[in-house]
Formats: structure tokens, sequence, C-alpha cells
């Protein structure tokens, strides 16, 4: 279990790092309970608004960019499932930066997934490629990680909220796992204003302050009960850094051909990548912990990542000393950070069970027995941010599952009316026979 765990982690940082380039909620009032918890040290196509910095601190910030169309994704690997949620999020925003953690959304998954029966539990498990006892054992290797020796830093938040108007009662076995396993947190709050800015403020604390508003109240809807949450914040420094006198302007070609200026670090390395459609270069942070790969398509422009072959790519790999070679590199500043809505991506990834409203598909959150009763995601959203310097790399992500639930409405029963102001009939019939004893036509009463 833990060579798999390490397998996972060296995937996710080869996604974050390899792709380098530039309902109206309902009020409630009222104090915050629960456990503090631990932590471990749309519309389909167009593109993404670009907003306005964060207080000067962040070049670019789309705010959402909601992802659907006919998606398909691969769910053998971690690796595989990244690069394809990557490439079908690229083909609806060409040419704009795309980042997301399949580490992220499969720990709040997993979460979601304790609390899911039926056909909604069979579909989480095929999403994640595990049951959910070996889910639990799976992501609590990463909880339990023993903290590293070095100044590299891989921190996993967990989190889940709940209206502390509770109209609907959560079980205490769900909130259990969720603080054993996964050491969450775990409070109620207004799913108002008020509780938003809780929720951001534990988003900011999550990531070192790379993600200060993870949601909006417009994320939530009338009926959103509970929202979880995972924060993922790596941040990694070379073994070997960029040497800031050797950072200057170089030209970026865009994948429409346009060229523009970026700063480039160049440093030289040691191990090369190669394989019939890309080159690139590993580059470690301290003590080897952590590395980046980088890849680079042969061919000019737009490009997908499950045509480069990267799990063949990452095994192409040699040292420099094996090619009797050097390896000059050059590698961009990097500072973006965009959050999407992926509700309608993964219901056509083979989620979409756990999104309809019209079925309990989590009995295992709400201690609730009705037959009217119905909970279901509304929403998924991810933030994600990346920075690249000399120093070393700093990625978030902050994933967010909203959780709704109702009571069905009970079907309005039908207003009938018969008036016998018209000439009419009678049928007197026998109740052993069915069979009329009197036929009466009445045409003046």
């Amino acid at each position: 279990m833990k060579k798999k765990s390490l397998r996972m982690t060296a995937a996710l940082l080869a996604v974050i790092t390899g792709l380098v380039g530039c309902g109206t909620a309902p009020s409630g009032t009222g104090e915050n309970v629960g456990d503090t918890g631990n932590t471990r040290t749309a519309e389909s196509g167009g593109t993404p608004t670009e907003e306005k910095p964060v207080s000067g601190e962040y070049p670019i910030c789309y705010d959402p960019a909601p992802i659907s169309g006919a998606i398909e994704i691969n769910t053998a690997s971690l690796m595989s499932s990244t690069t394809d949620l990557v490439d079908n999020v690229s083909a609806l925003y060409p040419g704009e930066n795309v980042m997301l953690s399949g580490l992220s959304l499969n720990f709040a998954l997993a979460m979601l997934s304790n609390g899911a029966k039926n056909e909604a539990l069979t579909s989480l498990e095929n999403y994640l490629g595990m049951d959910v006892e070996t889910v639990n054992a799976y992501y609590a290797e990463f909880m339990n990680r023993e903290k590293s020796d070095t100044k590299n830093k891989l921190m996993i938040s967990n989190a889940f909220w709940t209206n502390e108007q509770e109209p609907f009662k959560i079980r205490k076995e769900y909130t259990k796992t969720l603080k054993d396993t996964y050491l969450a947190k775990v409070e109620a709050i207004p799913m108002n204003e008020k509780g938003i800015k809780k929720v951001n403020k534990w988003a900011d604390k999550a990531t070192d302050g790379l993600i200060k508003k993870a949601l909006s109240l417009n994320d939530l809807t009338a009926d959103t009960q509970c929202i979880i949450m995972n924060a993922l914040l790596f941040d990694g420094k070379w073994q070997s850094p960029f040497e800031a006198d050797r950072t200057k302007d170089v030209e970026f070609t865009l994948a429409d051909g346009t060229v523009k200026n970026v700063e480039g670090m160049h440093n030289e390395e040691y191990f090369y990548y190669e394989n019939e459609y890309a080159t690139g270069f590993r580059k470690e942070y301290q003590k080897g912990e952590y590395y980046m790969i980088a890849i680079l398509p042969k061919t000019e422009g737009d490009f997908n990542l499950s045509d480069l072959d990267v799990e063949g790519f990452i095994a192409s790999g040699k040292s420099t000393s094996e090619l009797n070679a050097d390896l000059n590199i050059m590698l961009p500043k990097t500072d973006f950070e965009i959050k999407y809505d992926l509700t309608d991506l993964l219901k056509n990834a083979g989620l979409a069970q756990i999104f309809d409203a019209n079925s309990n598909n989590f009995p295992g959150i709400f201690d609730i027995d009705a037959p009217d009763f119905r909970s279901y995601v509304s929403k998924i959203i991810q933030n994600d941010r990346l920075i690249i310097d000399e120093d070393g790399t700093k990625a978030a992500a902050v994933t967010s599952i909203m959780v709704d639930c109702c009571m069905a409405a009970l079907e309005e029963k039908q207003k009938l009316q018969v008036y016998l102001n018209r000439p009419f009939a009678l049928l007197l019939m026998d109740g052993a026979t069915n069979e009329p004893l009197f036929v009466a036509k009445i045409m003046n009463p």
C-alpha cells in the first residue's frame, strides 16, 4: 500500500507541475458548534472570464469556468484520470491555462462515498477504482504520513460543514469516519455569507494563503445542507535552485502563433525524457522527496496529453550520464489561479447518479428515515493555483462538494367534482355478482 501511495503522489506532481504555462442559500444565525479537527503539517464552450487581480496578488483568476459536454473519463489510474480531466477542460478553453488536481477531487469523493448507498455508492467506487473500505485505508495513508525533515511540504486538509439550522440530522457514524480516517474538521455553520466567510478562511489557511476565496454564496442552493471540502497544498524547494541572475526575458510562442515575452529561468539538469511525441526533463525538489517532470510536445501548437503516451514518456527517462550528454533547460516563471465547476463533466464521467435530485443517494450521511427524503450533490467545484519561481514550486487545490437534501413534494390531490345538473344514468348493482339490478336513465328527476 505504501508503494502505491508513493506512485500516486509522483503521478500527481507529474501532472500538476508538468503543465507549465504562464440557488440562493438560506439565511441562518447562531453559534458555531462541532469539532475543530486536525490537519496534517455552467454552459459548455466559451472562454473563462478574466477577472481583475485580487488585492494585487493574482495575475489571472477565472471564476468559475463551468465544464460540460460529452466527456468520458478513464479512471484506470490517478494519472490517466487527471490527464483526461485536463484534456477535456482544455478542449473547452483552447489557449488557456488548465490545472486540476485529481488527488484533491478524489479525496473529496472518497469522503462523500462513505455516506453513499446503492447506485450512488457503486458509481463512486467505480470512479475511484476501489471499494469504500479500500478507499478509506488508501487515503488514510496520506493523512498519517510522517512529517518531512526537509523544507518541502505536502499538506492535506479536509472539512465537513453542516447547516447549523440542522433541519436534517447528520449520522454520528459518518462524522466519526471523517474525523478518524480523514482528520476532517467537522463544524456547523450558517449557510449564508457569514458561513461562506468561515469556509474561505479555512481554505485560505489550509493553502497557506494561495486560495483565499474557494466559494461564494452563489455556489450554494436553498437546499444545500452540507459541504465536503479537501484542500491540497504542495510547497517544494528545488534541490538545485535557479540562479536569479540567469532569469531573463525570452520569447514564448502561444498556440495561435502569437509571440510574447516571459521570464525564463535557466539551469542544467541531469535527467532527460524522450519518446515519439515529446521531450522533457526532471527537476528534483530537496532530497529527491518530490520531483517535477516537464513535457514539451514535438509538434507546435495545442496538444492533448492523452496523445503523448505520458506513462510511456515517464518510462523513457534516462540520466545525462547514461546518455553522455549535457542538458540545458528553460522554465518560465508562472503564477495563475483558476476555478472550475466540474459538475457536468463528472456527470458525463459516470457519476450522474450522485447528482440525481429524485433519489436518496446519501442515507449514510443523513439520519432520516422517510420515504420522501432526497439527498444528492448539487455542485462540485475545484480551485487551483500554481506558482513556479527560482526557489521552487507552490501548488494548491481546494475541492468543494455541495450536498443538498429535501423532502419530496407530496403530489397535490386532484380536485374533482360531479354535479348531476343535467340528464344522467344510475346503475344499481348486485354486490355478490357485480351484475346490474337496475339501470336508470334520468332525464328529468
